[in-house]
């Protein structure tokens, strides 16, 4: 069946039997999913920047940006990638394109399902007045501190760690003031079969 103007949506009666196509690219159980959703747009982007996928177990992904009025306005994907599994919680990085702003890598330290400390792997740039959430579902009531100084990440703190989250939970930062732009990408699901296809208000059944 036909998901709006975008994809081709392919059902079949084995495990892991659900697929999208969009012309150049198939998806399937393992690969990314084809939609990027947008936080921050960011600012000074005047090419394509580099975009890369953090907090997934897969490789081979790669993006392009559509650049509007010097911010990301959209981000598609040209390769969905390999290895990716359910647990994963990806999002992307920019770094270049005319853009100072650069992503910044945070990590969490957990201990029994509690996230007690951040490390940064990457101080990123263009940051202002950034923050930080946790991603992973199976985890509530975190709550992260994070600062910025000369543009770069300085300082991280945990004032509340929550409860559940997995060894796959990675940290997501922004900056609504910054120049970085900000985005999440999905996994396709696994585990979904079936022998016919429909959609309805943007639900696949």
């Amino acid at each position: 069946t036909q998901w709006g103007n975008k994809y081709i949506a392919i059902v079949a009666g084995q495990t892991n039997g659900y697929f999208l196509w969009d012309g150049s690219n198939f998806f399937q159980t393992g690969t990314l999913g084809p939609d990027v959703t947008i936080f921050i747009t960011g600012n000074g982007y005047t090419s394509q920047p580099t975009i890369s996928v953090v907090g997934g177990s897969g490789s081979g992904a790669t993006f392009t940006a559509t650049i509007r009025n010097n911010g990301v306005v959209g981000v598609t994907i040209t390769n969905p990638g390999a290895g990716f599994l359910q647990t994963d919680n990806p999002y992307l990085t920019f770094t270049g394109g005319g853009s100072n702003g650069a992503t910044a890598i945070l990590a969490p330290e957990l201990l029994n399902g509690v996230i007690t400390a951040l490390s940064i792997m990457n101080a990123g740039n263009g940051y202002s007045t950034p923050t930080a959430t946790v991603l992973d579902s199976s985890g509530v009531g975190a709550a992260l501190s994070i600062t910025a100084t000369n543009g770069t990440i300085s300082g991280v703190s945990v004032t509340a760690g929550g409860n559940g989250y997995s060894s796959t939970a990675s940290i997501f930062v922004q900056d609504p003031n910054g120049n970085v732009a900000a985005a999440t990408i999905d996994i396709m699901p696994s585990g979904v079969e079936g022998t016919t296809a429909e959609t309805y208000t943007s639900r696949m059944f």
